[in-house]
């Protein structure tokens, strides 16, 4: 898949769908696969893929959902999710807002 902007593209990193994958079990693992939290963020995550919510309400309603532990769990997967995120404008606001927030 690829994603062009300002003469950009995204390629999938080696090992694309198994990082999904595990990704995908970190994600269930800590928020629990049948739970509200982990239906609100594939909600969420569809509609910051889709353009629908903004970077900034994506990260802090992630950070929300993963509140039991100060959005530690939030912060281990994070960087993969930024990394597997096939829209390389989208990777930077992201980056760009978790910077402001980390420093």
């Amino acid at each position: 898949m690829f994603s062009r902007k300002k003469g950009l593209s995204y390629r999938q990193p080696t090992g694309f769908s198994d990082r999904n994958k595990a990704l995908l079990l970190l994600v269930t693992g800590v928020m629990g696969s049948k739970s509200l939290e982990f239906r609100r963020f594939k909600e969420l995550s569809g509609r910051f893929r889709a353009g629908h919510t903004s970077c900034g309400r994506f990260y802090d309603e992630c950070l929300a959902l993963t509140a039991d532990d100060g959005g530690k769990s939030f912060m281990c997967f994070f960087p993969e999710l930024l990394v597997l995120l096939p829209d390389i404008d989208k990777q930077q606001v992201q980056y760009k807002a978790d910077l402001l927030i980390v420093n």
